[in-house]
C-alpha cells in the first residue's frame, strides 16, 4: 500500500504565484491526489487517505496537517515587494509592502532553515521537479514592469535558508520620525530642542528565529552639552537597550544584536532620553545581518 504524500506549497509573492498553482494543482489532481487552498476554510482537508498538496501563504495551522514534504517557490525580494505594493496602492518599500511582504519571506525561511524534508525552488523557472509529481511546467507569465530599486531591504531573503553573513542596509526612508504629538512627519534630520522622546522608529521588518545584529549609523551635534540617547534593538515589547551620553559632534555607530525566538516584527528606536535645549541629529540608517547563534546579545560603540 502506497503511503500519502502531504505536499504543502510556499510561495514568495511574485508574477508566478497564481500560474505555479494552477500547474500543480492540475498535475496532482491528474495523478488522483487531493488539493487545498488552506486559505479557504471549506478547502481545508477532513481526512489523510489520499496524497494532497496544501497551498498556504502562512504556517499557522499547515504545521497541524503534518505535510511530509515542504517546497517554498522564491523569487526575486524587490519583485515580490513590488507585487504587494501594488496590490495594496502603496509605494514599494512603504511601511505597509515592507509588513505584509516581509511576513511571508520570514515565514518561509523559519521553514527553510528548520525542516529537513523541504526544497527551495526558483519561482521563476518554467517547470520544476517536485516531490511526488514529477516534472511540472506552468504557463509563461508577463514581468512585472518594476523600476530598479536603489536599496534592497530585503535582501536578507534572497537565499534559503538565509546563511550567516547575509544582510541589508535599512536607509532612513523606511523608518517613522514623530512630530509633535503625532507618530510621524518628522524627517531624520531633526532638531534635538524639546522634551524627552522617541526619535526614530521602525521598520517593523519580519525576522525569523536566529540571531541578528544591527549597526545603527547616526551624526550627533550636541552644540557644547550633551545629548543623552537610548537605542533599542528588538520586536514589541523585548528590546536589547544601549544608552549613551554624547558630548562631542560626529558620527557614531551603535552595535546591538538580539535573538529572535519566532517570527516577529524588528524594530530599532532611539529615544531622547532627557529634555534639551538645543542639539542636532542625523539618522543615517543602519545595517542588519544575520550572526551565527551563539553570538551573545550585546552593545557596543
Amino acid at each position: 500500500m502506497t503511503i500519502p504524500q502531504r505536499l504543502c506549497v510556499l510561495q514568495f509573492p511574485s508574477p508566478t504565484e497564481i500560474a505555479w498553482t494552477t500547474a500543480i494543482r492540475a498535475r496532482a489532481e491528474s495523478l488522483g491526489w487531493t488539493t487545498h487552498d488552506l486559505a479557504v476554510p471549506s478547502e481545508w482537508p477532513r481526512s489523510h487517505d489520499r496524497s494532497a498538496v496544501y497551498f498556504t501563504t502562512g504556517i499557522h495551522g499547515a504545521e497541524t496537517l503534518d505535510p511530509t514534504h515542504w517546497i517554498v517557490l522564491t523569487e526575486n525580494t524587490s519583485t515580490s515587494a513590488g507585487l504587494v505594493s501594488g496590490v495594496l496602492g502603496v509605494s514599494q518599500y512603504s511601511h505597509a509592502s515592507l509588513v505584509h511582504t516581509s511576513i511571508r519571506l520570514a515565514l518561509s525561511a523559519k521553514f527553510a532553515s528548520q525542516n529537513a524534508q523541504v526544497d527551495v525552488l526558483d519561482a521563476r523557472a518554467l517547470r520544476l521537479d517536485l516531490p511526488g509529481l514529477g516534472q511540472v511546467e506552468r504557463a509563461a507569465v508577463d514581468d512585472l514592469d518594476l523600476t530598479a530599486p536603489d536599496h534592497r531591504p530585503l535582501q536578507i531573503f534572497d537565499r534559503l535558508p538565509i546563511p550567516i553573513g547575509a544582510s541589508a542596509d535599512w536607509e532612513p526612508g523606511i523608518f517613522n520620525y514623530p512630530l509633535g504629538q503625532a507618530m510621524e512627519g518628522g524627517a531624520s534630520d531633526m532638531d534635538l530642542t524639546g522634551r524627552a522622546r522617541v526619535l526614530v522608529f521602525g521598520p517593523f521588518v519580519y525576522l525569523p528565529e536566529g540571531s541578528w545584529t544591527v549597526s545603527i549609523n547616526l551624526t550627533v551635534d550636541p552644540m557644547n552639552g550633551r545629548v543623552p540617547l537610548r537605542f533599542d534593538w528588538g520586536d514589541e515589547g523585548d528590546f536589547v537597550s544601549h544608552n549613551v551620553f554624547v558630548t562631542r559632534p560626529g558620527q557614531y555607530t551603535i552595535t546591538l544584536a538580539r535573538d529572535w525566538v519566532a517570527v516577529t516584527p524588528a524594530q530599532i528606536r532611539i529615544w531622547l532620553t532627557q529634555p534639551l535645549f538645543q542639539g542636532r541629529l542625523i539618522f543615517e540608517g543602519c545595517h542588519i545581518s544575520r550572526a551565527p547563534d551563539d553570538t551573545p546579545e550585546t552593545t557596543s560603540v
